[in-house]
């Protein structure tokens, strides 16, 4: 048996193209972008989320394969990599930890002048203004301004 087709039969019919009538392409088309859109603005978190579950499966894919080779079966090597990944997060979540907390005590404790030094920058600018000739008063509503946000940074 020949897969080859016969020389002697006819080849097939030209298929005609598909024609859209006008007021499909004017009316439905148009509705049926904005019913995509609507669905994705409606599933955006839930999309957002299968597009980072993918793209963690496709970086993390390499590793499973390395296990793979190693006669490792697909779910017990999607599981090491797994626990594997886990594991290196929470480590550098542990190093991070105590420095990251040392360096938010220290910048609570130099809110205050660094609010003095925003302070007397704003007085500087406000000196500028007058000199100038500029009438425009900033630095009560400035200071006032700097003093919450700096006892919110430091209560916080």
């Amino acid at each position: 048996m020949s897969t080859l087709p016969d020389p002697e039969t006819p080849p097939p019919a030209r298929v005609e193209p598909v024609v859209l009538p006008r007021w499909v392409q004017l009316v439905l088309l148009p509705l049926a972008i904005l019913g995509v859109v609507a669905v994705f603005r409606a599933a955006g978190p839930i999309v957002l989320l299968f597009i980072v579950a993918a793209l963690i499966a496709l970086l993390l894919n390499p590793f499973v394969s390395l296990l793979r080779r190693a006669r490792f079966p697909r779910g017990l090597a999607v599981l090491t990599v797994m626990v594997c990944v886990v594991l290196v997060v929470t480590s550098i979540g542990f190093l991070l930890s105590n420095p990251v907390a040392d360096q938010v005590s220290a910048f609570q404790k130099n809110v205050p002048d660094i609010v003095d030094d925003a302070n007397a920058s704003l007085a500087d600018f406000q000196g500028w203004l007058d000199r100038n000739g500029i009438d425009v008063r900033v630095k009560e509503e400035g200071s006032t301004a700097l003093q919450t946000l700096g006892r919110n940074l430091s209560e916080g």
